[in-house]
């Protein structure tokens, strides 16, 4: 909870800590990679697809599984990978 109020107030270095801790003590959570991909898409893109990827993968019976994997999607596609994007929305719809 506190890597989310260090997002909040824009201490994403920070708040990658705190995310990065909480996925070590909670390894099968959806929600610290999927943060941590949301900040690396602005910081390190070259980091945040994993990030993403990751989290899809461990949200099928998460609260906000289908929000994390079309954010994904929507990344690959920014990324030029429609045709990986395309098959997540088609599996998602």
């Amino acid at each position: 909870e506190y890597g989310l109020v260090l997002l909040a107030h824009l201490f994403d270095e920070e708040a990658d800590r705190c995310f990065a801790q909480a996925a070590t003590l909670d390894p099968n959570a959806a929600q610290w990679p999927y943060a941590r991909g949301l900040l690396a898409s602005k910081r390190q893109p070259d980091q945040a697809t994993a990030w993403f990827q990751r989290a899809a993968e461990l949200s099928p019976d998460s609260e906000n599984g289908a929000a994390m994997r079309l954010q994904y999607a929507d990344w690959l596609a920014e990324q030029q990978q429609s045709s990986v994007a395309e098959a997540i929305y088609r599996e998602e719809l």
